[in-house]
């Protein structure tokens, strides 16, 4: 098909940041033995989130919040800016020039524009009519990576646009240029000469420009007052200024008095959208598929009001080539026009004459929308891409092919490739001869560590995007190794306790890696052992024994510490349990254990005992001891008479 034949669609460029967190989570367990075999559990990488998209006539732009930039769809001009001609069905690295990063991105019918954070503008793809603007490659057909804009000494672009074939550049200072395809007088100089370098744009009475947008072969402009200008191919209208005749040179769209525009998307094949500050949208052109969205296929060659849905205010707009749409400021996405190959979203495959309700999958919340030749794509606030229509050569970038009547999420698979320790990559969990990491499924990668000598290590996690190579995750000292050793364990000490009474029993031990610890008991002396269960502590290194009874008395207690280079055990420990033993108090003098008095019934009487000091059991060893050396006497004596 001949390129001057071809039709797209552009959209003016939103931007929705995504705040991106810090993940802090870690490789765990986060130290192991010198002789490796530690299965570590390491965090997915994030991926990718995107900030920014837009849907291009043939292809579609993203820039990631990790500073890259992604493109998928057709890449017969080399759109896609991989340096090659290869269509992709999901996301795929722009090749950005060195130490650039790119802030905003535009897409056009088969070129694409970008706005570095040098303050530079880039662009690559097909150049056919000079539309990439590059002086060092004047008259080449196509161009696959990014290259600088040959802009005039001392202009800095603020932002950018793509028409099908030629393309759009705003300074701060409100001054627009303009470059490529110039047949119908779109790039607004007064002429309708080509132009391969950026020339500038005169708007009437000096007014200062806020936003450009390209469309099929019109261009369009916000004044800072509010006002709309439009220039190029105007044979349905869709310059709006009424007099259907092209025009070489910015004309006055001829809005209502009192009508002041915040948005404009001038993308659609032959119309043009245009969104005023109190939340309504304005539309003119051609209007063969409902795409003005007025309740008609009437084309209309100044602006008419949208037929919105009852209390609905619009935040956004964007023009596909022969369909539109909306955001409203409670989050719902609106379509309207053609919708034969389900670029409108609401799963209904009819065309739609005024807004219907897009049908966006449940919890999800889109925050920027934009119309593709006829595809849409969306930005949800999580920085996902979710995308609809037709699906030829990959241009919803879900992998499929398959063309979708309702929203689905663009392709963002995440795959760990390899998780190395210090350079050398841990094995497969359930296969020593692989390297693949194990997906738990629960957000994290599984590996087996290979050995190492003692000390701590960075942790490397390589990862692909969508099949891609990604730069890998760093987590520095992630973790340590540390030399073996058999265990060793402490005896526990015996306890003698009353009926009724705990006892504790405690041990302490060495060894890596760090031991386990159980707790075994005997009751026939060592004869058997059996495992005790209850009343150990968390770490292991204590068991109470509680509320013990005397069939309790005579156990033996050990301990027994396990790591991978052996096994300990402790001697054991024996638990004594005793009954209580009644006090004087208790059982009182009479011994009835009724507690008798302890001062004289008689008064006047003393009592002995407290006359001598000594208790009942003293006394009985006093009298004793008198009968003896009594006895002893008398035999004395009897001897001595016979003598």
């Amino acid at each position: 098909m001949p390129k001057a034949n071809r039709t797209f669609l552009t959209t003016a460029v939103v931007s929705a940041m995504i705040l991106v967190g810090t993940a802090s989570a870690t490789p765990g367990p986060d130290r192991g033995p010198t002789v490796g075999g530690t299965t570590v559990m390491v965090p997915e990488p994030a991926g990718v989130t995107f900030r920014q998209v837009f849907a291009g006539g043939t292809f579609n732009l993203a820039l990631g919040d990790n500073g890259n930039t992604y493109a998928w769809g057709f890449n017969d001009s080399g759109q896609l800016g991989d340096n090659s001609q290869v269509y992709q069905r999901v996301p795929v690295r722009v090749i950005l020039p060195e130490a650039v990063t790119f802030t905003s991105i535009a897409a056009g019918g088969r070129h694409a524009l970008a706005l570095g954070d040098n303050g530079k503008a880039y662009s690559w793809g097909d150049n056919w009519y000079g539309q990439l603007g590059l002086a060092d490659y004047e008259g080449a057909i196509w161009i696959g990576t990014a290259q600088e804009v040959s802009l005039p000494t001392d202009v800095s672009l603020v932002r950018i646009a793509a028409g099908f074939d030629h393309s759009l550049g705003l300074e701060e200072n409100g001054q627009v240029y303009a470059w490529g395809h110039n047949y119908y007088g779109q790039l607004g100089d007064g002429s309708t000469k080509d132009r391969p370098f950026p020339v500038s744009v005169s708007i009437p009475n000096g007014q200062a420009v806020t936003d450009i947008s390209g469309g099929l072969r019109h261009s369009l402009a916000l004044g800072a007052d509010g006002r709309v200008w439009a220039w190029g191919y105007n044979e349905y209208g869709q310059l709006g200024d009424g007099s259907g005749m092209n025009q070489t040179e910015p004309v006055e769209v001829a809005l209502p008095e009192d009508v002041s525009i915040d948005r404009i998307s001038a993308a659609g094949g032959h119309f043009s959208l245009a969104l005023s500050d109190d939340g309504r949208i304005w539309a003119w052109g051609l209007n063969d598929s409902g795409q003005l969205g007025v309740g008609s296929t009437i084309t209309q060659r100044a602006p008419v009001e949208v037929v919105a849905p009852e209390g609905v205010a619009f935040t956004d707009i964007s023009a596909g080539y022969d369909f539109s749409l909306a955001l409203s400021d409670d989050g719902r996405v609106w379509a309207w026009g053609n919708n034969g190959l389900g670029q409108l979203g609401d799963g209904s495959g009819t065309d739609q004459f005024c807004p219907v309700e897009v049908a966006v999958p449940e919890g999800v919340s889109l925050s920027a929308i934009y119309a593709g030749h006829y595809h849409a794509l969306a930005l949800a606030d999580i920085g996902r891409a979710y995308s609809w229509g037709l699906n030829e050569l990959g241009l919803l970038g879900d992998g499929s092919g398959v063309n979708q009547s309702t929203p689905v999420p663009v392709a963002a698979e995440v795959l760990v490739t390899s998780i190395a320790f210090d350079g050398v990559a841990g094995q497969a969990p359930m296969d020593p001869n692989s390297t693949a990491p194990a997906n738990n499924g629960d957000g994290t990668w599984s590996v087996v560590t290979p050995a190492h000598a003692a000390g701590p290590v960075d942790v490397e996690v390589s990862w692909t995007f969508n099949g891609v190579e990604q730069p890998p995750v760093i987590h520095p000292d992630g973790f340590t190794y540390y030399p073996v050793s058999a265990p060793t364990v402490t005896d526990p000490e015996s306890h003698t306790v009353l009926v009724g009474e705990s006892a504790e029993f405690t041990v302490s031990v060495t060894g890596e890696p760090a031991p386990a610890v159980t707790w075994e008991s005997s009751a026939d002396r060592g004869g058997s052992w059996h495992t005790v269960t209850g009343g150990i502590s968390e770490d292991g290194l204590s068991v109470t024994i509680g509320s013990v009874g005397l069939a309790d008395s005579g156990t033996w207690y050990r301990a027994i510490a396990t790591n991978s280079q052996g096994v300990a055990t402790s001697s054991p420990a024996e638990l004594t349990v005793t009954e209580p033993v009644a006090s004087e108090d208790e059982e009182g003098e009479d011994g009835t254990g009724e507690g008798g008095a302890t001062d004289s019934p008689i008064p006047g009487l003393t009592d002995p005992l407290a006359e001598t000091g000594l208790d009942g059991s003293s006394l009985l060893w006093a009298v004793g001891l008198a009968s003896i050396a009594l006895a002893g006497g008398l035999i004395a004596a009897v001897r001595a008479r016979r003598g």
